[in-house]
């Protein structure tokens, strides 16, 4: 999957988007830090968040 984007699952099968799936599982555990050393990683939201309040 090196090079690829995740723009749309219909472009992968169903092994590497279960790949894909245990990879997200083991970032959210903590677990995959020795995957990318000295990498930093970023998300990007389109929309702000309902959860937080912003006073005026």
């Amino acid at each position: 999957m090196k090079g690829r984007d995740l723009i749309t699952l219909q472009e992968y099968s169903r092994d590497e988007i279960i790949s894909i799936l245990e990879l997200a599982m083991e970032f959210k555990s903590g677990r995959a830090d020795r995957r990318l050393p000295n990498k930093s990683l970023a998300m990007i939201f389109q929309k702000p968040s309902t959860r937080t309040l912003h006073q005026a």
